[in-house]
């Protein structure tokens, strides 16, 4: 099927298809248009469940709309809620529970359809779990990935934290902090993340199974779990992080960063320092997935076996380094800046 759909198509389809727009140009031209803006105008989420659904770009579901087809319809163009945390008459867990579900929890104002944004105007400590992050098998059980001090993310939400803090209370009992489940899609902007203890488990900070989350100008520090000390994914998760520093995170695997199975990862403009693992990838771990390093740098990171730097396991998954600097990294056996096992 991969490769009948990489085929050329054929040029009696093509022609069929260029005179059945000729034919209706007069009332497509107008209707693509519109529906391209109406796209356009959707919460990042909506357009990609869109794409997904249709295997197509937004242009080809833009034509598709235009050409009428059955079944597939664009949700309303809604404006985003802002929910104002200052942890006494709302706060962030109480947010993020509206945010989820369009509705009042706590003191907060309500979630929206869509997307919805979460404004921190002071310091966040979490000190026992909220929810568990379960992913559901074929023979209808669950997986746990562990516990999390906050809601599991299952809808658009960005937090912008204004400069200030989400941390785990260092006397509470282990978890996460931010868990992002298939259908959740997370931005972090200008936030610290400091202290999630996620063992025996993923992602001390932030955990995406199957979502999304993209992170811009914050910090992770002192966080730590099995695997991706401060933020890991898997299962087709994506992660893009811009302009972020990550520091004195620890896991067995990968220290700072874990990309797991069947995940993107890309970071851009970001420093991934002074982070150790028990295992491989002190700063970096790939292990099946694709990684891609954007004028960053990692140096003085260390491991106790492979990859003090990044590691990279398991073949189908690709490491990419652009104009970064890999440098100062240890490792106790192999590959002190770099190790590949393909």
């Amino acid at each position: 099927m991969e490769n009948q759909c990489k085929q050329p198509a054929r040029p009696d389809r093509r022609a069929w298809l260029s005179a059945l727009l000729m034919r209706r140009s007069d009332h497509l031209w107008p209707r693509l248009a519109l529906g391209y803006a109406r796209l356009r105008g959707l919460p990042r989420g909506a357009r990609a469940r869109l794409r997904r659904r249709t295997a197509a770009s937004l242009a080809g579901v833009a034509l598709l709309l235009a050409l009428g087809a059955g079944g597939l319809a664009v949700p309303p163009v809604t404006h985003a809620s802002v929910i104002t945390v200052d942890e006494v008459t709302c706060t962030l867990i109480d947010a993020i529970r509206s945010a989820n579900h369009d509705a009042v929890y706590g003191g907060c104002a309500s979630g929206a359809p869509g997307a919805d944004v979460i404004e921190l105007t002071a310091d966040v400590t979490v000190d026992a779990v909220f929810e568990y992050l379960r992913y559901p098998r074929d023979d209808g059980n669950y997986d746990s990935h562990g516990p999390f001090g906050l809601p599991i993310i299952r809808s658009e939400v960005t937090v912008n934290g204004n400069g200030h803090a989400v941390d785990r209370d260092p006397s509470a009992e282990s978890f996460g902090l931010f868990g992002v489940g298939g259908d959740g899609d997370l931005t972090l902007n200008d936030l610290t993340l400091r202290n999630g203890w996620n063992p025996p488990y993923l992602g001390g900070a932030v955990f995406a199974t199957g979502g999304q989350v993209t992170i811009n100008r914050s910090t992770f520090s002192e966080n730590m779990a099995d695997f991706g000390g401060a933020i890991a994914t898997r299962d087709g998760g994506q992660i893009i992080v811009n302009d972020s520093v990550f520091a004195d995170n620890r896991a067995i695997g990968g220290g700072a960063i874990l990309s797991g199975i069947d995940a993107q990862t890309t970071i851009n403009r970001s420093m991934i320092s002074g982070n150790y693992s028990w295992q491989n990838g002190g700063g970096l771990y790939a292990y099946g997935s694709d990684l891609t390093l954007n004028n960053s740098t990692v140096s003085g990171n260390s491991s106790r076996w492979n990859g003090g730097g990044i590691a990279n396991y398991l073949a189908g998954g690709q490491v990419t380094i652009n104009n970064s600097t890999v440098t100062g990294n240890s490792s106790e056996l192999m590959g002190g800046g770099i190790y590949q096992v393909t």
